[in-house]
């Protein structure tokens, strides 16, 4: 799975980082210490993977094969390109456009 794949290499290329940011007082701990943090980086990769089997069986329930394909279709043409680029931005703005201009009016309907 491509995602596997992704996951791995990140996992590895952020691991020195990872334990570089470690404070560590006994060097002789660093071994240890490595060995620590590579068994719970396994640990969430697990569940990541299972996570990802999750949503790809929610997938699987709500669309069509075809659909899936048109979907990927989407996401590679330019406009599904960006769309993903856009996405998270549009939500931050949505976000704190909610937070200035109308949750006082919001808090007012619930506190009702």
């Amino acid at each position: 799975m491509q995602k596997d794949s992704i996951l791995d290499r990140a996992m590895k290329s952020g691991f020195p980082t990872m334990v570089k940011m470690i404070p560590i007082k006994d060097p002789q701990k660093v071994d240890s210490i490595k060995v620590d943090v590579q068994e719970r980086l396994e640990k969430y990769k697990e569940v990541v993977n299972k996570l990802q089997e999750e949503e790809m069986a929610l997938y699987d329930k709500k669309f069509t094969q075809s659909e899936l394909e048109d979907l990927l279709a989407f996401y590679k043409s330019p406009t599904g390109q960006k769309f993903v680029r856009c996405t998270t931005e549009i939500q931050r703005e949505l976000q704190l456009i909610t937070t200035q201009k109308y949750m006082q009016e919001l808090l007012k309907i619930r506190l009702k």
